[in-house]
């Protein structure tokens, strides 16, 4: 009897531990997509910053030629 009991035991450990593997995996693949998300936001950012620096230097090395 024990070991009847031992097997489903391990049975329902084993359902809880695919149902935890599946929600974790599910939460991985979201924090795979927003970590994405956060790294594109932070690399047009950063485009946007050096673009607007070099607006900047330029108009600061014209106005000094022109000057």
């Amino acid at each position: 009897m024990l070991c009847c009991c031992s097997v489903a035991q391990a049975y329902v450990n084993q359902k809880k531990l695919d149902t935890e593997t599946k929600i974790l995996h599910a939460n991985v693949a979201h924090f795979a997509k927003q970590t994405t998300l956060w790294l594109k936001l932070v690399e047009d950012f950063n485009q946007a910053l050096k673009v607007r620096l070099f607006n900047n230097n330029t108009k600061f090395l014209h106005s000094a030629i022109t000057s």
